[in-house]
């Protein structure tokens, strides 16, 4: 059977259904572009997260603090031990989880926390997403430890 332009009827159905026309936009259209934007995105990728890529990633980042040509000595990084923590958890009102946010803030003795103010502290505790709130009863216990 031929349509009116001479074409075979069945082959203009198919040209012309939705179901073509679908699977033409997808792996022609869809599929290509997606291709590209995921090459462009992994090639962009190191300048969005501030990391050097290919050649350069064997290169040292200097701070911008230090200079040059002074060489920074890796060994002057000291890190408390575990031990030089003070109990925080012996104020009222402060358990574990409230305690490793104070300490991965730099709080980790009670000298620090009775020097504090209460807003700081709770600005801290906010801003790692904790629903602690600290009061003035937090400072004044760890005066008293001191």
């Amino acid at each position: 059977m031929k349509h009116k332009n001479g074409c075979c009827l069945f082959s203009y159905r198919i040209y012309h259904s939705l179901i073509f026309r679908f699977f033409v936009f997808v792996f022609c259209v869809f599929i290509p572009f997606q291709l590209i934007l995921v090459y462009i995105i992994e090639r962009l990728r190191p300048y969005f997260n501030g990391q050097p890529s290919g050649a350069s990633a064997q290169k040292t980042l200097v701070p911008m603090s230090v200079d040059a040509s002074e060489e920074v000595n890796k060994t002057s990084v000291t890190v408390p031990a575990p031990s030089a923590h003070d109990d925080l958890k012996g104020i009222t009102g402060i358990g574990k989880k409230t305690q490793d946010i104070l300490y991965e803030n730099g709080i980790t003795s009670f000298a620090q926390l009775a020097k504090m103010k209460v807003e700081t502290i709770n600005l801290i505790l906010e801003t790692t997403g904790s629903r602690v709130k600290a009061d003035q009863s937090w400072i004044d216990q760890a005066r008293q430890k001191l």
